[in-house]
């Protein structure tokens, strides 16, 4: 069960970047997310951590795009998301 804090969507293809841009263009203002651990700069401080040490991680964060949401997130909102979404991967992956 959710607990409604983050929405994402995955991306695969190595098209994040563009995706977001073009969902950006879309008036929908979304963002990449869940930094790997051993990319924060704290941690990258604390010991030799290295990408190929952690795939799974770095996998994943190459695809997840964070989507609005927000208690205040109409209905109309939601819908324009949708077709929004929708109408760049379409475009994207044709």
């Amino acid at each position: 069960e959710t607990n409604w804090a983050i929405y994402a969507i995955r991306v695969l293809n190595g098209k994040l970047l563009e995706v977001r841009d073009a969902l950006r263009l879309e008036g929908i203002e979304c963002n990449t997310h869940y930094h790997p651990l051993h990319i924060n700069s704290y941690y990258k401080n604390m010991g030799n951590y290295r990408d190929e040490d952690f795939p799974n991680a770095n996998r994943v964060y190459g695809t997840l795009l964070r989507l609005p949401m927000y208690p205040q997130l109409a209905r109309q909102d939601l819908d324009d998301m949708v077709n929004a979404v929708k109408k760049v991967m379409n475009r994207i992956h044709q």
